[in-house]
């Protein structure tokens, strides 16, 4: 176990907080939230490729659209 995992296992913290891994909530069937991203590798209408830490994090559908992205943070609509 490494030193981020020892803080956040001591201070009760999430893992993806301190790890900065990124987190993938499916909010509704056409509402995806992508946290710790660190960009975005490909966009299309049936593709979302995001990069993060740990890798590619690709997300295949159709009509997808961006509704909102930060630094931190992408919301993406579609089925």
């Amino acid at each position: 176990m490494d030193i981020k995992q020892r803080f956040s296992d001591a201070l009760d913290i999430p893992e993806e907080i301190v790890l900065d891994v990124p987190v993938i909530k499916i909010v509704s069937n056409n509402k995806i939230i992508i946290e710790n991203h660190k960009g975005i590798i490909e966009y299309s209408k049936t593709i979302v490729r995001i990069n993060s830490k740990i890798g590619t994090v690709a997300l295949k559908g159709e009509d997808f659209v961006i509704k909102y992205i930060t630094q931190d943070e992408i919301i993406l609509e579609g089925n």
